[in-house]
């Protein structure tokens, strides 16, 4: 019984240290677990209002989320815009603007992406969905489906001069699909969009309507880097405006003229006014 004894005492002992053992390699792994666990706890109930914060702030409060609920997974908010920070001319959009963040795929690769769908009971035909793929010194991202509607008067809250021509009317646009990509300090695009405005009126002048209007995006087919250009047409009314221009690196450019028939001049004077420079007894330049 005495041989037992002594024989048994160094087995247990072993086994007590290869418990040990065990137990401070598996430590490391439980304490990664729990901390990225911990991790992907809080990232998904990142309230919705930081989210508000971080758009407010990236466009310098030219768009604006009000009364945010829910997370950034998940949620809604108030919708407007306004004229960058410090205007007080900001103008909301009835109605809730919803959305839905999930993760995804990017086509056709194996690369990682966030789904966003958005979709809006007053404005938006239907939901619009945009893919986003991050990556290291750059990422990319696709626009699908977007088709919104809403009163002109929205462009109030841009400030001057929208808010004193006052405008009123219907506003849309329409994107099939836009995408982007930036990476080692170049970014490339490609898409087409449209912006009509339809049958538009002014508190500044008795003609009503002034006129429909349209502007049509082009950033071409994203092979090579290039400048987004624009084109302004008149669709029909009395006051006449046209033009093209181009947003690249360094700016935006713009180049167009506005006019009328005799008859309207005086009562399309102030317009004429609020958006150019006379060029002659009825063109104005259109200031950029």
């Amino acid at each position: 019984m005495a041989l037992r004894s002594r024989s048994s005492a160094p087995a247990a002992s072993k086994t007590a240290r290869v418990r040990r053992t065990r137990g401070l390699r598996i430590w490391p792994y439980a304490a990664t677990g729990l901390v990225v666990g911990g991790l992907i706890t809080l990232v998904s109930q990142f309230p919705a209002a930081w989210a508000a914060q971080w758009i407010t702030s990236g466009t310098d409060g030219r768009v604006k989320l009000l009364d945010a609920r829910g997370t950034i997974w998940r949620g809604s908010a108030v919708l407007g815009v306004g004229g960058g920070a410090g205007s007080r001319d900001a103008r909301m959009l009835p109605g809730r603007l919803s959305w839905n963040l999930q993760t995804a795929r990017w086509p056709d690769s194996y690369r990682p992406a966030l789904r966003l769908a958005l979709d809006h009971a007053c404005c938006l035909q239907r939901p619009a969905e945009v893919l986003l793929s991050p990556a290291w010194g750059g990422g990319a991202f696709t626009l699908k489906d977007l088709d919104l509607h809403v009163p002109a008067s929205v462009l109030e809250g841009l400030g001057t001069p929208w808010n004193t021509m006052a405008l009123d009317g219907a506003l849309s646009l329409t994107v099939a699909q836009w995408g982007g990509s930036f990476s080692e300090g170049r970014f490339a695009q490609q898409g087409k969009a449209r912006l009509q405005l339809t049958s538009l009126t002014s508190r500044v002048t008795t003609v009503k309507p002034v006129g429909s209007y349209r502007v049509t995006f082009d950033a071409g087919d994203g092979e090579r880097p290039g400048p987004l250009r624009f084109t302004l047409e008149t669709l029909q009314g009395a006051l006449q405006l046209s033009g093209q221009g181009e947003l690249a690196g360094n700016g935006w450019r713009f180049n167009g003229e506005a006019g009328t028939e005799p008859r309207h001049r005086a009562a399309l004077a102030n317009v004429l006014n609020l958006i150019g420079t006379r060029n002659g007894p009825i063109i104005f330049r259109i200031r950029p």
